[in-house]
């Protein structure tokens, strides 16, 4: 069964403003590509050392530096910025961030930090009621340790990043994802990016 695609998620969350005339144009419905984490200067700069040996485009991450600063829940923007609330945008899901101090809180984080991290940063949203979109990659359910994958995986410390979910079995990223997915599914119901954009569409038609 063939769909249209209705929201994009730009590769390395890397996307500027001239991108909202096009989605709109296009007829998309939402964006998921800002990240409006504390730690964009830090990851910018790790990205960008640990990828030395690609060429330019490819070492740069996470958009323009002023997206770090965006709103922390699902708005639409205006037709001119994805930073700014508007009515005449698309509708915007960010990566979902902890409540203040704005730490990542999606699954590949929860891979580099471990699951202590998750459950202190999710007994923050919960308190806050913030809305959680948990994004996955799709290498977080591949186990590149199949000797069939084993030119698909960089080599550590060769400048290139890699990832750990290039590097756990996937037995173990299931397990924590599980465990993440099960907490999570205690206190939140589930939706699809679609239907949470399409509420936050028709909120801002009546306002």
């Amino acid at each position: 069964m063939q769909r249209t695609p209705t929201g994009l998620r730009s590769p390395g969350w890397n996307i500027g403003d001239d991108a909202v005339a096009i989605l709109l144009r296009r007829g998309y419905l939402y964006d998921s590509s800002i990240f409006p984490t504390s730690l964009t200067p830090l990851l910018k700069f790790l990205h960008w050392r640990t990828m030395a040996k690609r060429d330019a485009p490819d070492r740069t991450t996470l958009g323009q530096l002023a997206y770090m600063l965006a709103p922390a829940t699902p708005y639409k923007t205006s037709k001119h910025s994805l930073l700014r609330r508007g009515n005449d945008g698309i509708v915007e899901l960010p990566v979902t961030v902890t409540p203040v101090v704005r730490l990542p809180f999606f699954a590949t984080f929860l891979l580099s930090t471990g699951f202590r991290l998750f459950e202190n940063s999710y007994r923050l949203l919960k308190a806050a009621r913030r809305p959680i979109q948990f994004q996955f990659h799709l290498s977080d359910f591949v186990d590149y340790r199949n000797p069939l994958l084993a030119d698909q995986v960089p080599i550590p410390g060769q400048g290139q990043y890699v990832p750990k979910a290039l590097l756990m079995p996937l037995a173990e990223k299931l397990d924590l994802f599980q465990r993440a997915i099960d907490l999570i599914a205690q206190d939140y119901t589930f939706v699809t990016c679609k239907q949470a954009a399409l509420r936050i569409s028709d909120a801002a038609a009546t306002e």
